[in-house]
């Protein structure tokens, strides 16, 4: 939507994204103290990669980890 301009939809979407990882603080917190102490992360310690349209985290039954999502935002 950026490229076309179409900027008030595309900062919806960027203010959601805000929104998400904010409510993710913490989690993320854990995860970096995990990794500064040479713990190994299981799937379940990864931020999920599915939210419903509120920014909450899914609880279906479809899996909810996949690394690759994050190299979007990166």
């Amino acid at each position: 939507m950026d490229i076309t301009r179409q900027f008030d939809s595309s900062g919806e979407y960027f203010d959601w994204v805000d929104k998400v990882i904010i409510n993710q603080h913490d989690k993320v917190k854990r995860i970096i103290e995990m990794t500064k102490r040479g713990e190994s992360l299981s799937n379940v310690d990864f931020l999920p990669t599915r939210y419903t349209l509120d920014g909450q985290e899914t609880h279906d039954e479809w899996p909810n980890f996949q690394l690759d999502g994050y190299g979007t935002w990166l």
